[in-house]
Protein backbone atom coordinates (compact mmCIF):
# COMPACT_ATOMS: atom_id res chain seq x y z
CA UNK A 1 0.00 0.00 0.00
CA UNK A 2 2.67 2.44 1.32
CA UNK A 3 4.16 1.88 -2.47
CA UNK A 4 1.01 2.77 -4.63
CA UNK A 5 0.23 5.70 -2.55
CA UNK A 6 4.03 6.54 -2.91
CA UNK A 7 4.24 6.13 -6.66
CA UNK A 8 0.66 8.27 -6.65
CA UNK A 9 1.85 11.16 -4.53
CA UNK A 10 5.67 11.23 -5.58
CA UNK A 11 6.34 11.25 -1.83
CA UNK A 12 8.91 8.61 -0.52
CA UNK A 13 7.31 5.31 1.79
CA UNK A 14 8.62 6.54 4.70
CA UNK A 15 7.41 9.89 4.30
CA UNK A 16 3.88 8.13 3.39
CA UNK A 17 4.32 5.70 6.50
CA UNK A 18 4.96 8.15 9.07
CA UNK A 19 1.55 10.01 7.78
CA UNK A 20 -0.03 6.59 8.16
CA UNK A 21 0.79 5.99 11.60
CA UNK A 22 0.23 9.76 12.23
CA UNK A 23 -3.69 9.07 10.60
CA UNK A 24 -3.83 5.86 12.65
CA UNK A 25 -3.09 8.04 15.31
CA UNK A 26 -5.41 9.97 15.27
CA UNK A 27 -8.01 7.34 14.33
CA UNK A 28 -9.03 8.48 11.20
CA UNK A 29 -7.43 5.35 9.79
CA UNK A 30 -6.73 1.68 11.52
CA UNK A 31 -4.77 -1.45 9.89
CA UNK A 32 -6.54 -4.09 8.74
CA UNK A 33 -3.51 -6.14 7.94
CA UNK A 34 -0.11 -6.35 7.51
CA UNK A 35 0.48 -2.95 5.61
CA UNK A 36 -3.28 -2.58 4.12
CA UNK A 37 -5.20 0.36 6.04
CA UNK A 38 -8.57 1.52 5.83
CA UNK A 39 -11.02 4.31 6.71
CA UNK A 40 -12.22 4.27 10.47
CA UNK A 41 -15.63 5.60 10.71
CA UNK A 42 -14.29 9.09 11.75
CA UNK A 43 -12.17 8.95 8.93
CA UNK A 44 -14.72 8.61 6.82
CA UNK A 45 -16.91 11.40 8.29
CA UNK A 46 -13.59 13.45 8.24
CA UNK A 47 -12.31 12.31 4.67
CA UNK A 48 -16.87 12.93 3.49
CA UNK A 49 -16.34 16.92 4.88
CA UNK A 50 -13.53 17.52 2.79
CA UNK A 51 -13.57 21.10 0.58
CA UNK A 52 -13.21 19.77 -2.61
CA UNK A 53 -12.49 22.89 -3.66
CA UNK A 54 -9.58 23.36 -1.43
CA UNK A 55 -6.17 21.86 -1.67
CA UNK A 56 -5.59 18.23 -0.53
CA UNK A 57 -4.22 19.42 2.55
CA UNK A 58 -6.08 22.01 3.65
CA UNK A 59 -8.22 21.25 6.84
CA UNK A 60 -12.22 22.77 6.26
CA UNK A 61 -13.79 23.95 8.82
CA UNK A 62 -15.92 20.64 8.86
CA UNK A 63 -13.48 18.59 9.03
CA UNK A 64 -12.31 20.28 11.97
CA UNK A 65 -15.29 20.03 14.00
CA UNK A 66 -15.25 16.76 13.50
CA UNK A 67 -11.75 16.42 14.71
CA UNK A 68 -13.12 18.81 17.48
CA UNK A 69 -16.24 16.88 18.57
CA UNK A 70 -14.23 13.37 18.90
CA UNK A 71 -11.55 14.88 20.76
CA UNK A 72 -13.93 16.35 23.04
CA UNK A 73 -15.69 12.66 23.27
CA UNK A 74 -12.78 10.88 23.82
CA UNK A 75 -9.42 12.92 24.97
CA UNK A 76 -7.78 9.62 25.55
CA UNK A 77 -8.48 8.21 22.26
CA UNK A 78 -5.03 7.52 21.17
CA UNK A 79 -1.63 9.58 22.47
CA UNK A 80 -2.06 12.37 19.42
CA UNK A 81 -5.34 13.13 20.26
CA UNK A 82 -4.26 13.60 24.10
CA UNK A 83 -1.41 15.42 22.64
CA UNK A 84 -3.62 18.01 21.10
CA UNK A 85 -5.97 18.35 23.88
CA UNK A 86 -3.10 18.70 26.24
CA UNK A 87 -1.33 21.42 24.31
CA UNK A 88 -4.66 23.06 23.79
CA UNK A 89 -4.64 23.10 27.64
CA UNK A 90 -1.58 24.29 28.35
CA UNK A 91 -1.95 27.27 25.80
CA UNK A 92 -5.21 28.21 27.95
CA UNK A 93 -3.52 27.69 31.15
CA UNK A 94 -0.07 29.62 30.87
CA UNK A 95 -2.33 32.52 29.16
CA UNK A 96 -2.83 33.02 33.14
CA UNK A 97 0.40 34.37 33.12
CA UNK A 98 1.50 35.44 29.92
CA UNK A 99 -0.50 36.41 26.31
CA UNK A 100 0.58 35.53 23.94
CA UNK A 101 2.62 32.15 25.00
CA UNK A 102 5.96 31.67 23.32
CA UNK A 103 5.77 27.65 21.94
CA UNK A 104 8.67 26.84 23.97
CA UNK A 105 6.78 27.71 27.34
CA UNK A 106 4.09 25.68 26.11
CA UNK A 107 5.92 22.47 25.02
CA UNK A 108 7.83 22.64 28.88
CA UNK A 109 4.80 23.04 30.19
CA UNK A 110 3.29 20.53 28.24
CA UNK A 111 6.10 17.73 29.02
CA UNK A 112 5.19 18.33 32.54
CA UNK A 113 1.57 18.36 32.86
CA UNK A 114 1.59 15.10 30.73
CA UNK A 115 3.47 13.19 32.73
CA UNK A 116 6.37 13.41 30.43
CA UNK A 117 8.85 15.60 32.11
CA UNK A 118 11.73 12.81 32.92
CA UNK A 119 11.19 11.32 29.82
CA UNK A 120 11.45 13.56 26.88
CA UNK A 121 14.29 14.92 25.43
CA UNK A 122 13.33 19.06 25.71
CA UNK A 123 15.21 19.27 22.06
CA UNK A 124 13.06 16.39 20.36
CA UNK A 125 10.13 15.89 21.85
CA UNK A 126 8.07 12.38 20.42
CA UNK A 127 7.00 12.12 17.23
CA UNK A 128 3.34 12.62 17.50
CA UNK A 129 3.97 15.91 19.53
CA UNK A 130 6.32 17.19 16.90
CA UNK A 131 4.03 16.21 14.14
CA UNK A 132 1.16 18.16 15.88
CA UNK A 133 4.06 20.92 16.59
CA UNK A 134 4.87 20.55 12.96
CA UNK A 135 1.88 20.68 11.02
CA UNK A 136 0.53 22.95 13.56
CA UNK A 137 -2.71 20.74 13.79
CA UNK A 138 -4.33 22.26 16.88
CA UNK A 139 -4.03 25.60 14.12
CA UNK A 140 -5.44 23.84 11.55
CA UNK A 141 -8.49 23.19 14.01
CA UNK A 142 -8.69 26.67 15.21
CA UNK A 143 -8.28 25.62 19.00
CA UNK A 144 -5.28 27.97 18.69
CA UNK A 145 -4.30 30.94 16.81
CA UNK A 146 -0.78 32.35 15.76
CA UNK A 147 0.98 35.72 16.04
CA UNK A 148 4.69 34.74 15.29
CA UNK A 149 6.41 32.74 17.55
CA UNK A 150 3.22 32.91 19.89
CA UNK A 151 0.21 30.74 20.51
CA UNK A 152 -3.16 32.25 21.75
CA UNK A 153 -6.45 30.20 22.42
CA UNK A 154 -9.10 30.91 20.23
CA UNK A 155 -13.06 31.41 20.81
CA UNK A 156 -13.25 28.09 19.28
CA UNK A 157 -10.43 26.81 21.46
CA UNK A 158 -11.82 28.32 24.90
CA UNK A 159 -15.07 26.29 24.01
CA UNK A 160 -13.24 22.88 23.37
CA UNK A 161 -11.04 23.00 26.65
CA UNK A 162 -15.15 23.82 28.32
CA UNK A 163 -16.64 20.99 26.73
CA UNK A 164 -13.67 18.77 28.01
CA UNK A 165 -13.39 19.83 31.14
CA UNK A 166 -17.45 19.25 31.63
CA UNK A 167 -17.03 15.77 29.80
CA UNK A 168 -14.16 15.10 32.60
CA UNK A 169 -16.68 16.18 35.29
CA UNK A 170 -19.37 14.30 34.27
CA UNK A 171 -17.24 11.00 34.24
CA UNK A 172 -15.70 11.84 37.67
CA UNK A 173 -19.25 12.01 39.11
CA UNK A 174 -20.64 9.07 36.77
CA UNK A 175 -17.47 7.58 38.26
CA UNK A 176 -18.14 8.77 42.18
CA UNK A 177 -21.83 7.56 41.55
CA UNK A 178 -23.32 10.55 43.11
CA UNK A 179 -27.10 11.32 42.73
CA UNK A 180 -28.66 14.04 41.33
CA UNK A 181 -30.49 14.23 45.19
CA UNK A 182 -29.50 16.42 47.50
CA UNK A 183 -28.81 15.28 50.88
CA UNK A 184 -28.17 17.77 53.51
CA UNK A 185 -25.86 16.69 55.62
CA UNK A 186 -27.09 18.44 58.78
CA UNK A 187 -30.76 17.45 58.69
Amino acid sequence: MKNLLAKQTGLSESTIGSYLRFAEEMCLVTKKSRGEYVLTELGKKYSLSRDLKAPEDHVSEEQAEVLQDFITEDPFASRAIYGIYTIVESVFTLSKNTYPMPLDLVINYFRESSGKFFEWNLKKPPWMVQKCIQTMLFIELWLIGRIGDKFYVTPKGVRFILLLQLHKTIKTVDALRITSSFSNPLA
